[in-house]
C-alpha cells in the first residue's frame, strides 16, 4: 500500500512496497518519490532500503498494512514500519 505526506516546503513524498527487483517477485523493497509540484509530476523514485524484505510465505497477501511516511520539522521525509511482535489489544466497538 502507498502512503503519502507533505512537508512544510508542500514537497509530496509517496512510499511504497515494490518487488522490481526481486526476480522471484515475492521479496520487495521500500521505494520513494516527490514531487515538487503537487503531483503533476514526479522524481525518479528511488530505492531507500538497503536489503529486501523476503518471507517464507508470500507476501502479496499482508503487505503494507503496517507502514506510514513522516515528514520532520526539517522537511526530511521518513518511511516507517511497525513490525511484529509488537500487538496491542483491538479496540471494543
Amino acid at each position: 500500500m502507498p502512503v503519502v505526506a507533505v512537508n512544510r516546503n508542500g514537497l509530496v513524498g509517496v512510499s511504497w512496497y515494490d518487488r522490481r527487483d526481486n526476480p522471484n517477485n515475492l521479496g520487495y523493497y521500500v521505494r520513494f518519490a516527490a514531487s515538487v509540484d503537487g503531483g503533476r509530476t514526479w522524481l525518479p523514485c528511488v530505492r531507500v532500503s538497503a536489503a529486501a524484505h523476503v518471507a517464507d510465505d508470500d507476501t502479496r497477501r499482508n503487505s503494507g498494512d503496517a507502514t506510514g511516511l513522516a515528514a520532520d520539522a526539517d522537511g526530511v521525509f521518513h518511511p516507517v514500519r511497525v513490525r511484529q511482535p509488537y500487538r496491542y489489544p483491538s479496540p471494543s466497538f
